[in-house]
């Protein structure tokens, strides 16, 4: 499969996470290259809704991730997503750059 890259030009609240979810159906891996934590992105399987923070939306199909090197790791965000996943999904496959940058409370 090619591989596919959906950029937002509206300043960030303009449907990438329902677009992302639809696109990687049937993907073995989904990507966020860039970021931090986001207001959510609402996605829903079925009659379950997810609203991810850190995780990009398509892991929701794809059932694997990754998050690369300019990716602003929030952990709490980060785990409260992974919960929220597995608790109705099952496990996801996540691979976090160890050039992420990570955010802490000050």
């Amino acid at each position: 499969m090619p591989g596919i890259v959906l950029v937002g030009l509206q300043w960030g609240d303009e449907g990438k996470g329902k677009a992302s979810a639809y696109i990687s159906r049937g993907a073995g891996l989904t990507v966020r290259f860039n970021g931090g934590a986001n207001a959510g992105h609402t996605v829903s399987v079925g009659d379950k809704s997810f609203s991810l923070h850190m995780i990009p939306a398509g892991a929701v199909s794809s059932r694997a991730a990754a998050l690369g090197p300019g990716v602003y790791l929030d952990l709490e965000a980060l785990f409260k997503d992974l919960e929220q996943l597995e608790q109705s999904l099952g496990r996801i496959e996540l691979v976090v750059s160890p050039r992420a940058h990570l955010v802490l409370d000050l």
